[in-house]
């Protein structure tokens, strides 16, 4: 990455931490980054492709690294529970940049909005990404016998659209006599016995 748009991602990333997407502004960002205004748009369009390439590149690293974990489990079922619980650690982290940001449910949510109307591809990405990870593991337990025959594409939507749903679950025990622990491997029992062969 150039210096000019290393300094700017930097900054950009500092500041949606400390303060959010909606109370940041291009102008707190080149402030920061100690560049023209004019400087941002010769590499963003615009504060939600900035912060669509930070949240991109949060979730790949995060990612990544359950990925590498992931390869020494054999177990289908156990790869599949650990992904789900991993990825709601992740955003239940307010140590980690996904979990600050996703901590900011409304902000979060506004700047996921932002990007999908102005950085679409973002969105796309990150659900094909994360999808591509869902669809591995579920083929490998339909090639092993450890799950039933099923429709892939369906499965894996219906996760990923669960897991995205559980990550907004901050107050679980409001709800339920469960922690959250509990709520996710029951959850993820469930899930599994449907899908056990």
């Amino acid at each position: 990455m150039d210096n000019k748009k290393n300094k700017l991602y930097e900054a950009a990333k500092g500041i949606f931490y400390e303060f959010g997407y909606k109370k940041t502004s291009v102008n707190d960002i080149t402030s920061k980054a100690g560049v023209a205004k004019g400087t941002f748009y010769i590499y963003f369009k615009s504060k939600a492709d900035i912060f669509a390439l930070i949240w991109t590149k949060t979730l790949e690293k995060e990612i990544q690294k359950f990925i590498s974990s992931l390869s020494n489990m054999k177990d289908s079922r156990e790869k599949l529970r650990a992904f789900i619980s991993s990825a709601f650690n992740i955003t239940q982290n307010e140590e980690s940049y996904a979990g600050k940001m996703i901590s900011r449910r409304n902000d979060f949510l506004y700047a996921m909005e932002e990007i999908t109307q102005h950085v679409p591809q973002t969105i796309i990405s990150e659900k094909k990404f994360l999808n591509d990870v869902i669809i591995n593991i579920l083929k490998h337990g339909i090639d092993s016998g450890e799950f039933r025959e099923l429709d892939i594409e369906k499965t894996g939507g219906v996760i990923h659209s669960m897991m995205f749903l559980i990550s907004f679950l901050d107050k679980i025990e409001l709800i339920t006599s469960m922690n959250r622990k509990e709520f996710i491997d029951t959850l993820t029992e469930l899930l599994l016995a449907g899908i056990k062969k």
